[in-house]
């Protein structure tokens, strides 16, 4: 009746194929009645139409219950193609099979060696001011973590969350499954973050769909990068299905009486093309920052925030926040080679923790995705609350801004809330937003 294209291949296509007397497709005709159960084996192309017929004189509509399905011997075959359109639910699938069929396991592809533990140090940098650790979740208690690392502003690397930070339903937040349920959210996406950007240079945007937008990313466009893109604003329900590290959930942002202008800013959404880049920055008022990696990989260049003058910084007239020159300019600078910094690759499953203060620079060496926030803790609490102070008699950032120095100034936080010297199972390391 609609006369779409489903229509139009009944009238046309199939009807040359039934006037063909060859029948080179070797196709079946079937009329399917009340009670009839019809098996279709893997891989046959088919086409269901629903035949005229009346009920109590009226209309008549088909009723039907479906399942699909698959013989061990057809395993070789559907896997390959499940993990072109469904690779992470491919993965756990495998997984599950090899678990609870054993049986089965010569109808797998061979498992992937995992990478060699020596392949991904434990301790990058040698200068003892200013070196990064990777530590497992099971062996960092949440009070040494707030202790040796993110009190004395030490950058850090966390392990083995990655089984614990999504739902089960959303398959780890896989893209496939992301794409399905939120893909005609709208979004700004930027287009000029590749390797031809100039230091000083306005970011460039569209609106998309995510749909779109992980479409793109997938062909590698030059230069496309979604970042920092609101979940307690923008998309609200992913936060149902994604977990936050515990770690970091003592945020002080989050314990203020009043709300203010950052109340929902993060946890935030990022996405970046193959070879697209972060410029070289820091963080707004010095809060600390986290990344949870979802996908990918991602190179980070971390600078101690005592030797950020070292980069030939630029403060403007009437700003408090410091620009940087193209990464390219700032190595060829007489104090590069002087300021210490950390060079690291940050894996899928993995979450780093970067101190208030500390210039970086990022660049996706893959397509990449990942949760990330900003937050205020006892450690940063005075440089945040002078950054702010400053601006604020400044008249810089209006009202808003000054309600929000209020709200975190005027609230006596308790400095030793979840500094748990227990060690924790990775189910127990990740918290809810809110």
């Amino acid at each position: 009746r609609s006369g779409g294209p489903p229509l139009y291949w009944w009238l046309d296509t199939y009807r040359k194929l039934r006037e063909d007397p060859a029948n080179p497709l070797g196709m079946v005709d079937v009329v399917q009645n009340p009670h009839d159960t019809i098996f279709i084996p893997s891989g046959w192309w088919h086409a269901v139409l629903n035949l005229p017929g009346e009920l109590d004189g009226k209309p008549g509509v088909t009723v039907c219950c479906t399942r699909n399905s698959f013989l061990p011997e057809s395993l070789p075959r559907v896997l390959p193609l499940m993990r072109v359109n469904y690779p992470a639910f491919a993965d756990l699938f495998v997984g599950e099979l090899r678990s609870r069929r054993p049986d089965l396991v010569r109808f797998l592809p061979a498992e992937q060696e995992s990478k060699a533990a020596a392949d991904v140090p434990d301790q990058i940098g040698c200068d003892p001011t200013w070196m990064l650790h990777r530590r497992a979740c099971t062996g960092l208690s949440l009070a040494e973590c707030r202790r040796r690392y993110i009190s004395p502003g030490h950058p850090l690397i966390i392990t083995g969350l990655q089984g614990s930070w999504a739902s089960k339903e959303s398959m780890g937040c896989a893209p496939e499954w992301l794409k399905e349920h939120f893909g005609e959210k709208r979004l700004a996406a930027y287009t000029n973050f590749g390797p031809n950007r100039a230091a000083k240079a306005a970011d460039s945007s569209d609106l998309v769909r995510l749909a779109e937008a992980m479409d793109r990313v997938q062909q590698a466009e030059e230069g496309f990068y979604v970042y920092d893109v609101s979940l307690p604003l923008q998309m609200p329900a992913l936060l149902e299905h994604v977990f936050l590290p515990r770690y970091f959930a003592h945020d002080y942002l989050q314990q203020t009486m009043r709300k203010h202008c950052f109340s929902k800013s993060w946890p935030t959404f990022f996405l970046g093309a193959q070879g697209s880049h972060s410029t070289l920055h820091v963080d707004q008022w010095r809060g600390h920052f986290w990344m949870m990696l979802l996908k990918g990989s991602k190179h980070w260049t971390i600078f101690h925030p005592e030797d950020a003058h070292l980069l030939s910084p630029v403060t403007r007239e009437g700003s408090f926040h410091p620009q940087f020159p193209s990464m390219a300019e700032v190595e060829q600078a007489e104090g590069y080679q002087r300021a210490r910094r950390l060079e690291v690759v940050l894996q899928a499953g993995e979450v780093l923790f970067v101190p208030g203060g500390a210039p970086h620079f990022v660049k996706n060496l893959t397509d990449t995705m990942a949760i990330a926030g900003n937050f205020v803790d006892e450690s940063n609490l005075p440089a945040v609350l002078g950054d702010l102070n400053s601006m604020v008699e400044a008249g810089s950032g209006g009202e808003a801004l000054k309600e929000f120095y209020e709200a975190l100034d005027e609230v006596e936080f308790e400095e030793g809330l979840s500094m748990h010297e227990e060690l924790l199972t990775a189910d127990q390391l990740v918290v809810r937003y809110g």
